[in-house]
Order: structure tokens, then C-alpha cells, then sequence
């Protein structure tokens, strides 16, 4: 397994080709979410939070995962705890009797330490599937993962971020569809935090090769980031 990751980290090692996640290389940022996503092979809706040099020294990423080892990872967070560690924060959504913690709220509450060795780094923010309207991205909830973002983001010392998802979120658990135009609503609402516009879908269409899509071009949300059957 290790081995997966690590021949897709040497495709993703130069992910970033400039300052800005505008540059980025989309095909290589789908080698790396797919390699950490093998590496991890957690299933679910889980979240994860990665800090990669900034240098994007090969060597350096190998030490990485070394220091944040797979079944570690994978222990603490099969038991529903937040896995936090030197370079990695993980975790899944947990459920309690009256309300569900969500995956990429677990991750933002846990991500202080990380932040704090941010500096000159590259932060990969990922979610399996897309943040929701009802909770995640509404304002109107105390709850939401905007205030959380901000919060973590009021002192970046990144040199540059993502956040990635797999699978819209066009159902709940409870099987009710939700309108196309809500999930709209909520990655505009994303795309207002400070993360801003470097929204990426990364996922495998049917048939075609593993991808990467950047959600906006030119400030407009593509519809391939709203909707599962494009």
C-alpha cells in the first residue's frame, strides 16, 4: 500500500507550479488525493487535513508519512476519535443521540497545531463528499464549518491551500434528494471563507481516468462540482 502512495507522490511532487493554486496541475493533484486516499483507505465520509512542504522536496514528503504511519491513522479513526498528528489531522463524522458531528468540522476543531507549523507549507484540506447546505455551510448555524474556517485561517501562515472533494452531496442519509440549486448554494457559501475559489472536485468518472476539476473558472461554479451524473 505504501508503495502506491509513494509512486504517486513522486507524480504529485511538483502539484503546485507556481504561487498560486490558479497553476495548479490538475492531473498531478488527482495522483496525490488518490495516492493519500490509497495510502489511508479510510471509506466513508471522512475528512482529512495534509501539510506538504512548500519546497515540495520529494525527500520530505516520503518523511511525511513516515512520521503519520497508515495504520496509525487508520486505528484512530476507525474508533471515531480525530487522528492529530505531526502532519496529518483525520477523522470521520460521529453521531450522537440529538446531532452528528460532521467530518470536516472534527478536522477544523483539531487543526491549531497544524496551523501552527503551516509556515512556507502547502495545506491539502480534503472531504469525501461535498460540504452540506442545511448545516456546513449555513450561516444561520452555529455549527457551521465557515466560522471554523475562518478561525483557523485568521492567523495562515500557508503558502498556499486547497480544499478538495469526491462526491456531491446530493442525498442525506435519509435518501431525500437535495435541489441542485442548494448545493450551489453551498459551495458559493464555501467559496466566500477565507479558502476562496481553490475548490477542486477530485473523483473517478465513470469509465474515464481519476480527475481533478477546479469548481470555479473565471468566478463561475461549474456544474461538474454540482452534480453527481455530469
Amino acid at each position: 500500500m505504501a508503495a502506491v502512495f509513494w509512486m504517486a507522490a513522486v507524480l504529485a511532487f511538483t502539484l503546485f507550479t507556481g504561487n498560486s493554486l490558479g497553476d495548479v496541475d490538475q492531473n498531478k493533484l488527482a495522483q496525490f488525493v488518490r495516492g493519500i486516499n490509497t495510502e489511508y483507505s479510510i471509506e466513508g465520509q471522512v475528512s482529512w487535513a495534509v501539510n506538504i512542504p512548500g519546497d515540495q522536496d520529494v525527500n520530505k514528503l516520503k518523511n511525511i508519512f513516515k512520521e503519520d504511519p497508515a495504520e496509525t491513522v487508520n486505528d484512530k479513526v476507525s474508533k471515531d476519535e480525530v487522528y492529530q498528528g505531526t502532519n496529518v489531522v483525520a477523522a470521520k463524522f460521529k453521531k450522537f443521540p440529538e446531532y452528528t458531528e460532521h467530518a470536516e468540522a472534527r478536522v477544523l476543531d483539531n487543526m491549531k497545531p497544524l496551523a501552527n507549523r503551516g509556515k512556507g507549507k502547502i495545506l491539502l484540506f480534503y472531504s469525501y463528499l461535498s460540504p452540506c447546505g442545511a448545516k456546513c455551510t449555513n450561516t444561520d448555524n452555529g455549527n457551521n464549518i465557515l466560522k471554523k474556517i475562518d478561525t483557523v485561517w485568521k492567523n495562515y501562515q500557508w503558502k498556499d491551500h486547497a480544499f478538495v472533494f469526491s462526491k456531491v452531496f446530493d442525498r442525506t442519509s435519509k435518501g431525500t434528494v437535495i435541489k441542485k440549486t442548494e448545493i450551489e448554494a453551498a459551495l458559493t457559501q464555501l467559496g466566500k471563507s477565507k479558502l476562496g475559489h481553490k475548490i477542486f472536485r477530485c473523483y473517478k468518472p465513470k469509465n474515464r481516468e481519476y480527475k481533478c476539476t477546479n469548481c470555479y473558472i473565471k468566478g463561475k461554479l461549474l456544474n461538474e462540482c454540482v452534480d453527481n451524473n455530469v
